[in-house]
C-alpha cells in the first residue's frame, strides 16, 4: 500500500493577477480565503497519517494573500 507523503493545501482562491489563461477565468465561485477552522481540522485529520514529510501551499490562489498564512507554516 503507498504512503500519504505530500499535501496540498490551498490557503486563498485569490490571486493578485489577471492572467487572460488562468482557468479562474471561467469560475463562477467567489474567491475567498480558507477559515482558520477549516486549517485546524485539515492539521487534525493530517495527525493521523505520521508518514506525510511535505505540507505544500500551493493551488490556483497565491498563499502570500492569505493574512494567516505565516501561521498555518508555523502550526
Amino acid at each position: 500500500m503507498k504512503e500519504l507523503k505530500k499535501i496540498y493545501v490551498e490557503p486563498t482562491s485569490r490571486c493578485n493577477l489577471s492572467c487572460v489563461t488562468c482557468i479562474r477565468n471561467a469560475w463562477e465561485e467567489p474567491m475567498g480565503d480558507m477559515d482558520s477552522s477549516v486549517f485546524h481540522a485539515l492539521l487534525d485529520g493530517i495527525a493521523s497519517f505520521p508518514e506525510v514529510q511535505t505540507i505544500a501551499f500551493s493551488g490556483l490562489g497565491e498563499p502570500l494573500l492569505h493574512p494567516d498564512l505565516p501561521e498555518m507554516i508555523r502550526l
